[in-house]
This record gives structure tokens, C-alpha cells and sequence, in this order.
């Protein structure tokens, strides 16, 4: 009896195949056109324009296995919106629906639909040489903290014939940047700017075990020192001038702390704060620390 030949496996591969974000390009390429039964939808190189509006939601994720760190996708409130409409049923397009903040029907799909983008891209990246890795959605809603600076973004673009875009930002904080390297050039190390602090993984552990705590944040005109007799003299109509002149800074505080200063504005019909400057981040921790 001849012996078998026997064809060993293929090994997999020990450098990636594709770069990593071009596998979440292809994914999301493919769910957004399986979702919708239309391949005319296609990928867009050119760059993006700065968005003018201000970010509606973040979606936090945590990678675990071969490789390790946080993404984070952000959306403007126009593309949130365009990727929590795949999820939900058609409804008329007009300028109060697009101006109006992101409801909690969107939000849900809009989880939903994230959620299916990370089950999907798990396989993608395993086949394009990353390793298996587990990949959660740990938070999805208003910006708590950014993982980087808007220069290490990577905007994915996808575009309809008929004019409709789709956009996802993608940013890495530095635990998966040096994973990332690591994986396709193995024996350089990472590369860092000048002043660049590194973070330990265990560092960013317990910071984000913080990151869920909700804490009191007030907003400060001004104040004064009043006599006793003076506060029960009070009646509607009474006018109090306070110690700050009206173009000086309003003072953000969380506790009794001062964490930064800024400008009120209208958003929505509420009111906001535009930070212009901030203290000092080890202050900024320290008042979180003390309101807890």
C-alpha cells in the first residue's frame, strides 16, 4: 500500500497580510453594503474636510488577546445619525431631523450596528495575520475622553451614487499603536514623540474604572460676599453685581475646584460652556479624586 502524501497545514501567517485599518475598511465596506443589498456603495480615498460640528457620540472598544489596547470611533451628529439609520426604518429626510441631538432609538441602533461591525471584523483581522483577539464595546454616548490627538485619526469614507455618505473615525490609543507596530515591524521599537509620556497598561486600567463615575459639574458666573441681613433683604427684582466683569472667562468647577475656564454659548436651546483653557491635568485628577 503506497503511503499518503500528506500536505501539512498552512501555517499562519507571522506578519500581517493587510494594513489593520484597511481590514476595518473592507469590513465595514461589506456590512454597510449587506445591510443595505446595494454593492454600489464604494470606499473614498480623498481626504476628509474638518468636520464643523461637535462630536454626538463615541464608541469605546477594548481589544484583548494578540492584540491589546482601546479604539475609539467618534461621529459627528450628521454621521451618527446616517450609520443608526441602516438599523432602523426609512423615514423623511428634513433640517428639523437632522438638527435635532441624537435620540435614544438612534443610539440604540446605533450600538446595535456597532456591535455587528466588531462581531464581523474579529474573523477579517484573523485572516490578514493579527491574531485573535476579543474585541467589546465598553461605552457608546458622549465623549468622556479622547485616546488621541486628531492627528493620529484614521476617517474612513464611503459613499453612495446618489450622494450619501458614511463616515467612521477611528482613532488608537498608544497600547494598541505600539501593538499594532510591534506586529509588523517586530524589531523596532515604537516610535514616539518628543515629550510624549508613556502610559502603563496598568495605568489606563484604573483610570478607566473612574471613567463611569458620575460627578458633579458647576458652572461659575461669579459670586460675592453678602452680610446676613443683606441675603434676608432679598426680593424678586433684586439685582446682585457680582465680582466679575462680563467679559471675563465663566469658571467650570468640579467640587469646589477649578478645572478650566470658558465662554457660555446656546446649544440646542441649552445652555453650554466652550472651554478655552484648562488647568493642569494632575489638577484636574486631583479635583476628581476629591469629589468622588
Amino acid at each position: 500500500m503506497a503511503d499518503e502524501e500528506i500536505i501539512p497545514a498552512e501555517p499562519a501567517p507571522t506578519t500581517p497580510t493587510r494594513d489593520y485599518p484597511e481590514v476595518w475598511a473592507h469590513t465595514a465596506l461589506a456590512l454597510v453594503q449587506g445591510m443595505t443589498e446595494d454593492s454600489t456603495w464604494e470606499r473614498l480615498t480623498t481626504a476628509a474636510p474638518p468636520a464643523e460640528e461637535s462630536l454626538e457620540m463615541v464608541a469605546h472598544v477594548e481589544l484583548s488577546g494578540d492584540l491589546t489596547g482601546i479604539q475609539q470611533f467618534k461621529f459627528h451628529r450628521a454621521s451618527a445619525r446616517a450609520w443608526a439609520q441602516l438599523m432602523l426604518p426609512p423615514v423623511a429626510e428634513g433640517e428639523r431631523q437632522r438638527t435635532l441631538p441624537i435620540d435614544d432609538t438612534e443610539r440604540d441602533a446605533l450600538t446595535a450596528l456597532v456591535r455587528r461591525l466588531l462581531a464581523a471584523v474579529v474573523p477579517e483581522l484573523r485572516s490578514a495575520g493579527w491574531g485573535d483577539s476579543k474585541i467589546i464595546l465598553r461605552h457608546l454616548g458622549p465623549l468622556r475622553r479622547t485616546v488621541e490627538n486628531s492627528e493620529r485619526s484614521q476617517i474612513l469614507r464611503f459613499r453612495h451614487p446618489s450622494g450619501q455618505e458614511l463616515e467612521l473615525d477611528m482613532a488608537f490609543d498608544r497600547t494598541l499603536r505600539e501593538h499594532l507596530h510591534h506586529r509588523l515591524h517586530p524589531e523596532e521599537p515604537a516610535p514616539t514623540k518628543p515629550g510624549e509620556v508613556r502610559e502603563s497598561a496598568a495605568g489606563t486600567a484604573k483610570m478607566d474604572l473612574l471613567l463611569d463615575v458620575e460627578l458633579d459639574v458647576t458652572l461659575r458666573f461669579g459670586g460675592r460676599q453678602m452680610l446676613l441681613h443683606d441675603v434676608c433683604d432679598l426680593a424678586p427684582g433684586s439685582v446682585l453685581e457680582l465680582d466679575r466683569h462680563i467679559d471675563d472667562p465663566v469658571e467650570l468647577m468640579v467640587g469646589n475646584k477649578i478645572i478650566a475656564w470658558g465662554d457660555v454659548v446656546v446649544v440646542d436651546g441649552n445652555y453650554g460652556v466652550r472651554v478655552n483653557r484648562l488647568v493642569h491635568r494632575r489638577e484636574r485628577m486631583a479635583a476628581l479624586e476629591a469629589a468622588r
